[in-house]
């Protein structure tokens, strides 16, 4: 975990403008400090369960490794008379063993063993043996589609880890883009907290020249009831406000892992660049998206099993190689061997036909679904593109929306100071400004998220090319 991290916020480097200490806490900073958070119960549950894979594969990793086993036999023989009898026999073994990967994902055996005398009870008499012998073994598959299928299949710890791993790095991202999500959310709550702050002022201070003008008769009763309406709206908006942004400051407190930490004092930066590359960009970065990896796994593992079905019935040599010599004396007398095994299949009850044409069927499913699959990512690399296009198109606008609504609630201010009939035009500026904010914060936030959508399908964030080679054949089997 502490690796894919590293990567990650070195990659944020450059995804960030810059990672600020000072008197800012910026998202950069924030992200970085939440998901390196030791007591966080999401990281943990997603640090497990990667772990328990990664457990699994050295387990099954352990097959490679060498043992050593010294055994003592001990054999004494009695006639009827329980006398004991001069062929007894105690020997002492020495044997290891070790398997490790060979030719075309096959594994080789190798075994040795060393025979001495014992006199006693455990230790050899002598340190040069009676015999040793040496062998080894190994399983040759006598077609290119066998080879295929067992070179794939003798991948499959390594193809099972780098699934795990794509899990991971997915899950990782998931939870990036909730702190992203929240972090955004608590600088809405904060803005939109200061902001109903103004409002309520604003309010305040028209309802205050609203019952001056009415104690001069220059308004009716039903003016100044609205008003004093609006004033109560706007108060309670702006105690929500407050109360849901003293909430986030918990929330993000905790996720900080620092329930002390005095965010108020903080001024909450975005510093995520939200520059976008074009189109063709994040459409070049396809094969390292994590949906398209995954389907290439899926579709491998089909052909292996339609290929492991095709060559059911096809030969297999299995050869092994022995050396044995035996010690007398000062004389050594020693053998090899060598041999094969060539397995035919003649005849089967009718279940290889079936098993074949399933597996057939299957794989041909699985080469439609990738190539769907395939076409839905492309979709969707497009259509995360076009919406934060279209987001960066409607910050234009509500940018300009915006200096309208406060040039209009300035100009229908001062005319009501001139003209008392325009209250009216007061308090739907006032409606229109607050609008056009809530909207300019949505706006951001959405583009925000919108962004880091497009970045993890086109699986910037955390670059999959640092963690698989994509140009291993092996990931994308060659189709009939």
């Amino acid at each position: 975990m502490k690796k894919i991290l590293l990567i990650a916020f070195l990659n944020l480097i450059f995804l960030f403008s810059s990672l600020l200490w000072a008197e800012d806490i910026t998202l950069s900073r924030f992200l970085y400090l939440a998901m390196t958070n030791k007591s966080n119960l999401k990281l943990i549950e997603i640090e497990q369960a990667y772990q328990t894979v990664v457990a699994d594969y050295e387990k099954d990793l352990a097959k490679y490794g060498f043992s050593l086993t010294y055994a003592v036999s001990k054999s004494q023989s009695w006639d009827l008379n329980l006398n004991p009898g001069a062929d007894s026999s105690n020997t002492a073994t020495l044997s290891g063993s070790k398997q490790m990967p060979f030719l075309f994902g096959q594994d080789i055996s190798l075994s040795y063993s060393q025979t001495y005398p014992v006199s006693g009870y455990l230790w050899p008499s002598a340190l040069i043996p009676q015999s040793q012998s040496i062998s080894t073994s190994y399983t040759l598959p006598l077609t290119p589609e066998a080879l295929e299928s067992k070179i794939y299949t003798g991948a499959k710890l390594n193809r099972d880890l780098a699934q795990a791993k794509l899990t991971y790095i997915s899950s990782l991202e998931t939870y990036a883009r909730e702190l992203i999500s929240k972090f955004s959310s608590y600088i809405d709550a904060r803005e939109r907290y200061q902001n109903t702050q103004t409002q309520n002022q604003n309010q305040g201070k028209l309802l205050k020249l609203a019952e001056t003008k009415y104690n001069l008769g220059q308004i009716s009763g039903y003016d100044l009831i609205k008003t004093k309406i609006a004033r109560l709206r706007d108060a309670d908006n702006f105690r929500q406000a407050k109360q849901k942004y003293d909430n986030l400051k918990i929330e993000l407190a905790e996720l900080l892992g620092d329930k002390n930490i005095d965010l108020a004092s903080l001024k909450p930066v975005i510093d995520f660049d939200l520059k976008v590359q074009p189109l063709a960009f994040y459409l070049a970065r396809l094969p390292y998206n994590k949906t398209y990896l995954t389907s290439i796994y899926t579709l491998g593992e089909a052909r292996a099993s339609y290929l492991e079905a095709l060559v059911a019935n096809v030969p297999d040599l299995s050869l092994s190689f022995s050396k044995s010599l035996a010690t007398a004396s000062s004389a050594e007398s020693g053998s090899y061997s060598m041999s094969g095994s060539l397995s035919i299949p003649i005849l089967d009850d009718g279940s290889y036909a079936t098993e074949y044409k399933s597996k057939q069927t299957a794989y041909e499913q699985a080469k439609l679904a990738f190539a769907d699959g395939t076409r839905l990512v492309h979709n969707e690399i497009i259509a995360a593109y076009n919406k934060i296009t279209q987001l960066q198109e409607s910050k234009t606008v509500l940018d300009l929306n915006y200096k309208y609504a406060k040039d209009a609630y300035e100009i229908a201010y001062d005319q009501f100071n001139k003209n008392p009939k325009t209250i009216k035009d007061v308090q739907d500026a006032i409606k229109d400004l607050e609008s056009v904010q809530d909207k300019i914060l949505s706006n951001r936030q959405n583009r925000l998220l919108a962004l880091f959508d497009l970045k993890i399908k086109a699986s910037l964030f955390i670059p999959t090319e640092y963690y698989f080679e994509l140009e291993d054949k092996s990931l994308l089997p060659e189709q009939d």
